[in-house]
């Protein structure tokens, strides 16, 4: 009997183990997902929408491919318009990181400045820029 225990709580504690493996992976994929779409990442944008709407309304392959084109097309412009937009969204950005220092410590404000620069290099990391970001 002792031994029957021991092999149901093996079995038990192998279940359990790839349970979690497998709700990290999930967990993890998913994180990976979500930060492509945050990044704005096109390609995983486009790909969320293209499997929903062919999910429920069963698009041919033909449809598939023009959604796709159409989906590009828009990110395009979407791009084009924010480039047009940054210069003013920049300047309220910058406006609003003086604001912030000005209620801060010196000790607080270089610390500010360094997550303020380890940021601004992570985003262009993510947005495949080249640093070039109008400052």
């Amino acid at each position: 009997m002792n031994i029957k225990l021991k092999g149901i709580a093996g079995i038990l504690v192998i279940f359990l183990v790839g349970a979690a493996a497998g709700w990290i992976a999930a967990g993890r994929m998913y994180k990976e997902r979500l930060e492509g779409l945050m990044r704005g990442n096109p390609e995983v944008f486009q790909e969320v929408i293209v499997r929903r709407l062919n999910k429920n309304l069963g698009l041919s392959a033909d449809q598939v491919n023009k959604l796709r084109d159409i989906l590009s097309q828009s990110h395009e412009e979407v791009v084009a318009v924010r480039e047009d937009l940054s210069p003013e969204i920049q300047e309220i950005l910058e406006e609003t990181k003086s604001r912030v220092e000005a209620i801060l410590t010196p000790a607080q404000i270089e610390a500010f400045r360094h997550l303020s620069e380890k940021d601004r290099i992570t985003n262009q990391i993510a947005q495949g820029s080249s640093g070039a970001s109008g400052r």
